[in-house]
């Protein structure tokens, strides 16, 4: 990582919620497919500095209150090293706005839901058109 070597040290924060939350609220909850392999995130800084020359630290925010701790730490404000931060979140935790869009999709005929399937959530112009056409049956 070249800005570790550079001697930047940079705050880089995980948001682990084990798998592919927008996936879970179009496709189904429980749908296995959506779930990834446990990784070790807090071994990360070691990956990209195998020498264990640069000065790194990582933590873990299980709850919010650790979090709240680890964001008040007057270690961890001093930035003075690189960090990683992995904040443990519940498999459906997402914003409103993206629950929402879920539903949308999911509500979508099954023929078309193929065609609107995207990591980036950007939808083709017929399913965009299609989705607008039921925006409101489907936030009824």
């Amino acid at each position: 990582m070249n800005r570790l070597r550079n001697g930047l040290k940079p705050i880089l924060v995980i948001l682990n919620n084990d798998g592919y939350t927008i996936e879970r609220l179009i496709h189904g909850k429980t749908a296995k497919y959506n779930d990834i392999s446990s990784w070790n995130w807090q071994g990360l800084l070691d990956f990209f500095d195998a020498s264990g020359k640069i000065p790194k630290r990582s933590l873990k925010a299980e709850t919010r209150g650790q979090l709240e701790d680890i964001l008040k730490d007057e270690e961890f404000r001093k930035a003075d090293r690189c960090q990683l931060l992995e904040v443990k979140m519940g498999v459906l935790d997402a914003p409103k706005a993206l629950i929402k869009q879920g539903e949308l999709v999911s509500r979508l005929r099954p023929s078309r839901l193929s065609q609107c399937r995207s990591f980036s959530f950007v939808l083709s112009a017929e399913c965009q058109n299609e989705c607008r056409l039921n925006k409101s049956k489907a936030y009824a």
